[in-house]
């Protein structure tokens, strides 16, 4: 059994079994999730529009597409994964916009590669719903979620945003 296979069951069984974590435990679990998957080679991709190809689960649907934007949802959650396609992997704009929207952060974490910049920004939306965002570069997906799933849900949304690639526009010519 690969390690990854191994992670995404353990978390599925602690979800399934009703255990809920403190944000911050779940924050720091999904990292790790995160950081294993974002460091790993990209799933193949089964989804192509004009700007993107990217690897969608196969319990995720799409209910919308614009230009940058497609709206994913599942049977708990919907969520928008965003391409920027002025901007490339190792871009940390999105990442600072989404900074200097957010006041006050839960979690922050950020890594750096040769190739690429990736993070994952949580916030609380309110008492019971938590705002996460990953991404990689000019690549990010967002929803609202409760902190019970944040961990059970990482898996998916690294294994999306690491699979996406674009043609980076260049504007400087």
């Amino acid at each position: 059994m690969t390690k990854r296979l191994l992670v995404s069951l353990i978390f599925m069984i602690t979800i399934l079994t009703g255990c809920s974590l403190p944000v911050d435990e779940a924050a720091e679990e999904a990292y790790e999730t995160f950081e294993e998957i974002i460091t790993a080679e990209p799933e193949e991709t089964n989804f192509e529009n004009d700007v993107l190809k990217a690897y969608i689960p196969k319990d995720f649907t799409t209910e919308e597409e614009s230009e940058n934007n497609i709206i994913l949802s599942d049977s708990s959650i919907t969520a928008v994964l965003f391409v920027n396609p002025h901007e490339d992997l190792l871009s940390q704009v999105a990442y600072e916009t989404l900074m200097d929207s957010e006041e006050d952060p839960l979690y922050v974490k950020t890594m750096e590669q040769d190739d690429m910049f990736s993070y994952i920004v949580i916030t609380e939306a309110d008492k019971s719903l938590y705002d996460v965002t990953v991404g990689i570069g000019g690549v990010k997906l967002s929803t609202q979620m409760k902190a019970r799933k944040i961990t059970g849900y990482a898996d998916e949304f690294a294994t999306i945003v690491r699979s996406v690639t674009y043609d980076v526009i260049d504007t400087d010519k």
